[in-house]
């Protein structure tokens, strides 16, 4: 039998059209296996380390004790709402929608590419209005007292539809608050097919398009290298998806990056004012502010008695220069 490898051409080593003699072929193929070695000692050193390690923890595993503190410098908070009341709400905005007016000259966004692309008002006065207020209102209060532990409540004082279609966008901003902290959030209501496909989480930085239609959360000026030297992500990208809302503090920049293909992307935004309970307010005051409230305060009551004021609006009071909310009738002794 013929030996099929002899009729196999020699080998040859070439680099940019050059060939290498046969000797330096062979001093190649050395160099070569001489590599290999060197990989193959340092995967069975590495292995031999691991167990070293791996036996050293186990013997002192039950002599210490270790524990991860985590420094959290804010809090998002994400629900999700059924399809049913997605319906119940674009609905209303459809119903409503001859009685609205532009809310574009007060805000950045360039929502302007097609002839019904807008950013319009969003009317609480109705009395469905009024009970989607109290939803967000709770969803609001229940952000601010279970991730920032505060005696205090939320309270709409700003609602928007967006209604974007091809080529528009939301540059990165930040939203004013009626008060010293306030909260900001959006609810996706509707999003075109085209964005309707799945994204691997983390960055999307890609030319491909991986990040149309997305909506970026930033909060700090950290890069994607930064995260190598042990610093924590200052960014995140968001998919947009029907019923899914994101609450947050107003300071926190944003920004929506445009999409391509047919199709309305749609979302409810708001702002919340925070009304805090008196005991909250005190509980960060010097002697002297407190003194100082509490005559403010006597002297609203006796303001209200007269004009008739409910009890359930929020007084307004200075405190450290800054504008407060605050209501005496929640949080008190009688709610623990």
């Amino acid at each position: 039998m013929t030996d099929d490898k002899s009729k196999l051409p020699p080998v040859v080593w070439t680099k940019r059209g050059e060939t290498y003699s046969e000797e330096e072929a062979e001093a190649k193929h050395a160099l070569g296996n001489k590599e290999t070695m060197m990989v193959g000692n340092e995967v069975v050193r590495q292995m031999k380390e691991k167990e070293r390690i791996e036996k050293a923890m186990t013997n002192i595993n039950d002599k210490m004790q270790m524990e991860i503190e985590p420094i959290p410098s804010h809090w998002i908070a994400q629900v999700k709402f059924d399809k049913e009341i997605v319906d119940l709400i674009n609905d209303y905005i459809d119903e409503t929608a001859d009685h609205t007016y532009s809310y574009a000259d007060r805000l950045v966004g360039q929502l302007k590419n097609d002839e019904r692309s807008s950013q319009v008002s969003f009317d609480l006065e109705s009395e469905q209005g009024k009970e989607i207020e109290v939803i967000f209102n709770g969803i609001g209060s229940a952000y601010l007292q279970q991730a920032y532990k505060r005696k205090s409540i939320a309270q709409v004082v700003d609602i928007w539809t967006n209604h974007a279609y091809a080529g528009d966008y939301n540059p990165l901003h930040d939203h004013n608050a009626a008060t010293q902290g306030g909260l900001s959030g959006f609810l996706w209501l509707k999003t075109p097919d085209s964005l309707k496909v799945e994204h691997k989480d983390g960055y999307m930085n890609g030319a491909s398009g991986v990040s149309d239609g997305t909506t970026q959360l930033i909060w700090g000026l950290r890069q994607r290298q930064d995260i190598d030297a042990l610093y924590c992500s200052t960014e995140k990208y968001y998919v947009p998806e029907e019923g899914v809302m994101l609450v947050f503090p107003n300071w926190m920049k944003h920004q929506v990056m445009p999409f391509y293909g047919e199709g309305e992307r749609r979302s409810l935004a708001m702002n919340w004012a925070i009304v805090d309970s008196q005991q909250q307010l005190i509980d960060n005051m010097t002697p002297a502010e407190v003194a100082s409230y509490h005559e403010n305060i006597e002297s609203q009551k006796m303001q209200r008695l007269e004009d008739g004021t409910s009890a359930e609006e929020p007084y307004n009071v200075i405190v450290g220069g800054q504008l407060r909310y605050v209501r005496t009738d929640i949080f008190t002794a009688g709610d623990a």
